[in-house]
């Protein structure tokens, strides 16, 4: 075997090595460190005015390969409308994270009277969209830490 093709073997395991410990890294940081048993904080706003706070904690459990959060949410309305005093629902979120190369959450808010659905794209916090009954397309953003 010449020289010249034991450099090119060489750098083909080191490329692939290297891919290797890539994906290792990515999943450890996609993992987001949280494991079954932890609790995040959720805390972001809701609303075409961001007119909601949202605050809760949310317990992680793991079933296979999928891990899902879930726990108590409280949404208060906030914005200059409110007459005698801030409006709370009380309820739970329930969401879990989706893709590879860019970051999603999907979920559900689910209060006494209705359930919402969610989706939201990774960056600063997670930016999305919640569907509520009677209303469509409502801005949603969450930061989970």
């Amino acid at each position: 075997m010449g020289i010249e093709r034991k450099r090119r073997r060489a750098r083909h395991r080191f490329m692939w090595a290297a891919l290797s410990s890539a994906l290792i890294v990515v999943g450890a940081v996609w993992s987001g460190a949280a494991h079954a048993g932890d609790d995040v904080a959720v805390t972001g706003r809701a609303g075409y005015l961001s007119e909601w706070e949202v605050t809760g904690k949310a317990h992680a459990t793991t079933a296979g390969q999928q891990t899902e959060f879930a726990g108590p949410l409280v949404m208060k309305h906030i914005g200059l409308c409110t007459t005698n005093g801030p409006v709370e629902k009380s309820g739970e979120i329930r969401f879990r994270r989706t893709g590879f190369l860019t970051s999603r959450i999907e979920g559900q808010l689910s209060f006494a009277d209705e359930k919402c659905t969610f989706t939201a794209r990774e960056g600063t916090t997670y930016d999305g969209i919640m569907q509520c009954p009677g209303t469509r397309g409502v801005p949603f953003s969450l930061k989970v830490e």
